[in-house]
């Protein structure tokens, strides 16, 4: 909820270690731009000698790496990945955009790839110690292997700076040497990946952001003409006996591994289509009650696209927060055009395998370009989710926030929670609205939140069912400016006996005067109308000499204090 242009001062770790970075001088920030690479948003490096940083970083990769980032330039000379230790300041580098080095433990190697044509690609550099293996991968294809650093070690403690290129710890950067041009993601690995794991991860990439590898485009469900299946792209696969990867899950509800029939150079890649995890009844087959709107796609092919089989699979669902689940009401639903209703393989006996996860196990329906997603036999056991169709937050002319949502089907749902945030980490619960229990019907909630926060805010609803699980809605934001009173209180100090004016109030406005002594003793409170002419007298004949406190509250809810000296 930020504008373009934004200067970026925090950039998080999604990986869980925390490793976040941070730039607080806005001289030197990256800045926000969104939906500028298929939808998604890159921190756009166009200030001079910018970066951000992360310090003590005393986990970063020592005797393995794999550096990855997704990135448009025209520049050449540039620090895009710098990491300085206390041993080196080049420790880890890659420079130079028009002709990509790559430093370690203070030794550079030249690829000679190029990555400045103004077009988004992928960048990859491998290293690992033992032996000195190093690779430069561009948009998936491999254009530059060196024996480079055998037995090297990158040094921990220093400072990474995405952008800029270090010539000291956090220090020394150079304008002539700072980055320009849009990164969208970064990822670090402490290992050297495989080719099977290369593979994957550039294909999650490129199916992310749209783009197109130059070898090894093996997931083609994010085509266009195959429904854009783009999102959270996963994926096994073996290149050998010794280069494979049998297990994954990526950032989804979608777990698969165990596959029976995996041989060389055979893949399995799964995505989805950003649909809503809750349910619905349309397009099920007769004796389903309920699917997931979302639906998953799958490529099972070789490196060149070609259909491979990699025999049965175990396909596990993370259900966290989603409902109750009986096990024995989960359905998988198979089918090779999307069309559920008509003709669906469904896979029945789901294991429970304990915190919320339920499997499938040795399932074969699942093949190349078949489409697959979880479904209910029973929407009061096994509801899925309620369906939320839509939640608003809107500031009307009284500056109050109107709340609003509606639900087109609800299954055992008890209550709806309001809670509202001012930094989306801590959050005030305001209101428990009932929910209509069991329905198919359209249904409208509204709640007024009458003293909202001032400045930027946030809401969300929980949706707790009957058995006490819940879920929560996206979050929606407002911004709330409330107006201060612009009242002038004279004179001040004042005599006693004098009277002590009180004027600017709106006409026919309510006011609350309270006056404080300075023990913190209310001996005045007064419930008034600001006059006709904006302005009233209050006597002080009976105040003894010392200092008080004046508070003023107008319509209810903006208040302001003024400190008034008796003489």
């Amino acid at each position: 909820s930020v504008s373009d242009g934004t200067d970026i001062t925090a950039w998080s770790d999604n990986s869980g270690n925390s490793n976040n970075l941070a730039q607080a001088n806005t001289s030197f920030t990256p800045r926000y731009y969104s939906s500028v690479v298929n939808g998604f948003p890159v921190a756009r490096f166009e200030q001079a000698n910018n970066r951000i940083v992360h310090n003590s970083f005393d986990d970063f990769p020592s005797s393995a790496i794999t550096a990855i980032y997704v990135n448009r330039t025209t520049d050449s000379g540039d620090g895009v990945l710098s990491y300085a230790s206390s041993a080196h300041d080049n420790d880890f580098l890659m420079f130079s955009s028009n002709s990509l080095q790559v430093f370690v433990d203070n030794s550079s190697n030249g690829s000679g790839v190029v990555f400045n044509d103004n077009s988004f690609h992928i960048a990859q550099a491998n290293w690992q110690s033992s032996g000195g293996a190093l690779a430069v991968w561009k948009d998936g294809r491999q254009d530059h292997t060196a024996t480079h650093q055998s037995g090297g070690v990158i040094t921990s403690n220093g400072t990474l700076a995405i952008g800029g290129e270090q010539d000291a710890v956090d220090g020394g950067y150079a304008s002539g040497q700072a980055h320009s041009g849009d990164i969208a993601e970064v990822i670090l690995y402490n290992v050297s990946l495989n080719t099977t794991n290369t593979v994957i991860v550039n294909n999650y990439l490129a199916a992310k952001y749209g783009l197109t590898l130059a070898s090894n485009d093996i997931y083609d469900q994010d085509d266009m003409a195959n429904g854009d299946f783009d999102y959270e792209v996963a994926g096994i696969g073996r290149v050998s006996s010794s280069d494979l990867h049998l297990d994954a899950k990526g950032s989804g509800a979608v777990r698969i591994n165990d596959p029976q029939g995996l041989d060389d150079n055979e893949f399995l890649l799964w995505g989805h289509n950003n649909a809503t995890l809750i349910g619905t009844n349309t397009d099920v087959p007769i004796g389903v009650s309920r699917r997931f709107e979302r639906v998953w796609r799958v490529s099972e092919v070789n490196q060149t696209g070609t259909t491979v089989d990699v025999g049965g699979i175990d396909v596990s669902f993370d259900l966290a927060g989603l409902g109750n689940v009986d096990v024995n009401d989960l359905v998988l639903l198979v089918d090779a055009d999307g069309t559920f209703a008509a003709g669906a393989t469904q896979v029945t006996g789901a294991i429970a395998d304990g915190g919320d996860t339920y499997r499938f196990d040795n399932v074969t329906a699942i093949t190349d370009n078949s489409y697959f997603t979880l479904a209910t036999l029973d929407r009061i056991d096994t509801p899925l989710p309620i369906e939320l169709l839509s939640f608003s937050a809107e500031v009307d002319l009284d500056g109050q926030v109107m709340l609003q949502w509606e639900t087109a089907s609800e299954v055992n749902n008890s209550h709806f929670t309001i809670e509202r945030s001012a930094n989306v980490r801590d959050w005030q619960v305001l209101r428990l609205v009932t929910g209509a229990g069991n329905s198919n019907d359209l249904l409208a909630y509204e709640h007024i939140d009458e003293r909202p926060l001032n400045g930027e805010s946030y809401y969300r609803l929980k949706l707790t069912d009957f058995n006490g699980d819940y879920s929560f809605s996206e979050l929606v934001s407002v911004r709330v400016e409330t107006p201060s009173l612009e009242v002038r209180v004279y004179p001040n100090p004042v005599n006693t006996g004098d009277a002590v004016h009180v004027s600017g109030g709106q006409a026919g406005k309510s006011l609350e005067l309270v006056l404080i002594n300075g023990r913190g003793q209310v001996i005045l409170q007064k419930q008034a109308v600001w006059p006709t002419e904006g302005s009233f007298e209050m006597e002080t004949n009976r105040l003894t000499a010392g200092v008080y406190y004046l508070r003023l509250t107008s319509n209810k809810d903006i208040t302001q204090t003024f400190k008034l000296l008796v003489r």
